[in-house]
Order: structure tokens, then C-alpha cells, then sequence
């Protein structure tokens, strides 16, 4: 008799992928090179600072490595678990590192930390990870940072509708999640999460940030922005990921423009980078009301600037709720939003498409623009 395969409910394949996960912190820090090693398959790669490391490296320097520590203290927080099928899991969180070495040298980092997990069998052990590793006293410099300190070139200003970019050097802590100075985007959280109270702050911002729904959901669903949420929030379509410095720091600009809680307001950012200048320019529009101006002369400025070397690589703007439905913006294009996308494809073969709500962030890569419903 064939076997039949049985489908694991998701909810099972993460508790079993995050007993893995504390395997995994378990063996690091009781220092076990054996059982790190055997939570490996044999094809695992790594990307680690930005070097990719094979298994038999890896395998070798967790022996070597593990063998010139005294103590290895690690902090790991907002651990996520999202699998994208039956036999794959993605679990990403961030890690506070202190070490000690045999000859006494300390060593303090913290980053993010990506793993794809296989099952094989019955089996679950990690094919692929990427982790960046800052020192505590790089990360406490760059938590002050702003993008306010950056030099502002204003193309237009009339009253509170603005039109303005920042150019900055192109390196991986824009695109990195240490937020850096958010007082205004900090304070916005904060009387969210005083409104609703602990409980349905956590659980709203989790509704929304979740990509786990059965896509049955679909099947005969006739509205055109409950089937956009749903292309999300069933993992059909998209990545949602925690905020990122460059993301955060734009909302947090116009937190300090606007009070965010109580007359709420959406921006435009246009982010194009210029490979050969290695440099990363931010257009952005706001106003004092609840929607942004047209952002016409933006797009003149990148339709000229794309001629010399420059390229959109992503449209990012910003949803909120009323007070109804908790504040806590969705994380999917309305059908406006996906007119928008598509003609920014069209005019500037834009990369991504970002929507965030200040807490998680919603990347949708343009070849998928033509599945969401629009006007």
C-alpha cells in the first residue's frame, strides 16, 4: 500500500520548528559544537557579515570557536516562526551576544538572525542562515542616529505640504533593524499600546503582522481589498518583516511633523540608489491632513534623475487605522495603493512596493504587482 502524506497544520510545523530554535540557543550557549553541528544538514550555507560560509567551514570553526570560550551568554528576542509550506520554515529574531574567551578578551555584538529550516523525514534541521553581528558600542552610537541630521534638500514647501530628499552613503545599517532616534515614532506606539492596553496592543499588532491564513480564504471572496489583505496575510504574496531603519525613520519624521495617534497621516517615499555614487537617495511628500500631496514633482525630479545613474528601487508609504479597528494599519495595498504600484512599474520599473504601519513592514517585489485587484 503507497503511503499517504498527511498535511501538518501550521500551527504544529512552528511549535516543532521552535523547539528546534531553542535546540539551537541551547547548544550555543552551553557551548556544544556536537549538537550545533547536528542541527545542520550537510548542504547548510551561511551568510555571515556578508560572507557566505559552507557546511564543512562552519562545521570546523563551531569546533575551534566553541573551544576558545569560557562563558557565551546570549539573548535572543523577537523570535518569529513562518513556514511557507510543509517541509520548509523561516524563524528569524534578534541576539545580544556576550562572550568570553579563555585569555579573558570580551566580546559584546548584537543583529538579526535568519534561518530556513528543512524537514526531512521527520526531521527539521536548518539548510541556510544569515546573521550580522554590530558591536554594542557601535549599535548604542547608531541608536542615536536620524535621518533629520542628514543635510534636507527641499524641492517645494508650501505650508505643511512638503517635497524633499536626503541623500546618504549606501550601507547596510539603512536597510538593518536598529531604528536609531524614533522619540516621535516611540511616543505613537506608545499610546497605542495605552489605549488598547497590553493584551490587544500585542494581539493587533500580531494580527497584522501574520502571513499564516488559509488561502481557502480566497476561493470565493468578491471584495477587492479583502482579496489584497488576504494575498498577504495567506503568504501568497509578499514578505512581512519587522521595520527597518530606513522605514522608521521616515515615519518618524512625520511623527514629529504630525501627531500620528491623534490626526494620523500618510506619506510618500520614493527610495532610488545610484550603484556607482554607492549612494541611496530618500524622496519624501507629507501634509498636515490625513493624505499625502501628489507627489508630481517627484516624479519630474526622478524622471530626470534616472538619466544619470539613479534608480527607483522602492515606493514606500505608510497605513494607520481609526480607533475602531485598533489603530494597528494593514498591511496590504488597497486598491488604490496597487493602481499606484503598477504605474510606477510601468514609468520606472520600480523593485518593491513597501507598506508599513510602524511596527512591521510589508515587502512586495513588483512581479507580483499584477495580482492585486485596482481600479
Amino acid at each position: 500500500m503507497q503511503k499517504q502524506n498527511i498535511e501538518i497544520p501550521t500551527s504544529n510545523i512552528i511549535e516543532q520548528v521552535k523547539e528546534k530554535v531553542y535546540a539551537f540557543h541551547t547548544a550555543d550557549t552551553s557551548m556544544n559544537a556536537n549538537a550545533i553541528v547536528d542541527l545542520l544538514w550537510p548542504e547548510y550555507t551561511m551568510l555571515v557579515d556578508g560572507n557566505y560560509v559552507n557546511y564543512e567551514n562552519i562545521k570546523s570553526a563551531a569546533y575551534t570557536f566553541m573551544a576558545s570560550l569560557k562563558t557565551f551568554h546570549s539573548e535572543w528576542k523577537d523570535l518569529r516562526i513562518f513556514p511557507p509550506g510543509q517541509n520548509h520554515a523561516i524563524s528569524s529574531y534578534t541576539f545580544i551576544d556576550s562572550l568570553v574567551a579563555k585569555d579573558g578578551t570580551i566580546t559584546k555584538s548584537r543583529g538579526p538572525n535568519t534561518f530556513v529550516w528543512e524537514r526531512r523525514g521527520e526531521e527539521w534541521k536548518v539548510i541556510y542562515g544569515d546573521a550580522d553581528h554590530y558591536s554594542i558600542n557601535e549599535v548604542e552610537a547608531f541608536e542615536s542616529r536620524s535621518i533629520s541630521d542628514e543635510k534636507k534638500v527641499i524641492l517645494k514647501q508650501d505650508g505643511q505640504d512638503e517635497f524633499v530628499y536626503w541623500e546618504m552613503k549606501d550601507e547596510k545599517t539603512l536597510w538593518g533593524f536598529y531604528l536609531g532616534n524614533i522619540k516621535g515614532l516611540k511616543n505613537y506606539r506608545d499610546s497605542i499600546k495605552l489605549k488598547l492596553g497590553d493584551e490587544l496592543f500585542k494581539s493587533s499588532v500580531e494580527k497584522e503582522s501574520i502571513q499564516t491564513l488559509d488561502k481557502s480564504l480566497l476561493d470565493n471572496e468578491k471584495n477587492g481589498d479583502r482579496i489584497n489583505a488576504l494575498l498577504v496575510h495567506t503568504g501568497s504574496i509578499g514578505n512581512i518583516r519587522q521595520i527597518n531603519f530606513l522605514e522608521s525613520q521616515l515615519l518618524n519624521y512625520q511623527a514629529n511633523k504630525v501627531s500620528m495617534f491623534s490626526s494620523p497621516s500618510e506619506f510618500h517615499g520614493f527610495i532610488a540608489k545610484n550603484d556607482t555614487l554607492e549612494k541611496v537617495r530618500v524622496y519624501f511628500c507629507s501634509s498636515g491632513s490625513e493624505w499625502p500631496p501628489k507627489p508630481t514633482i517627484i516624479i519630474r525630479e526622478l524622471e530626470k534623475e534616472i538619466n544619470n545613474g539613479w534608480k527607483l528601487i522602492g515606493h514606500l508609504h505608510n497605513h494607520y487605522c481609526k480607533e475602531e479597528s485598533n489603530f494597528i494599519g494593514i498591511l496590504a495595498p488597497s486598491l488604490a495603493d496597487a493602481q499606484y504600484f503598477k504605474m510606477l512599474k510601468d514609468k520606472f520599473n520600480v523593485t518593491h512596493a513597501l507598506i508599513t504601519n510602524g511596527f512591521h513592514t510589508v515587502e512586495i517585489e513588483n512581479k507580483y504587482f499584477a495580482k492585486f485587484e485596482s481600479h
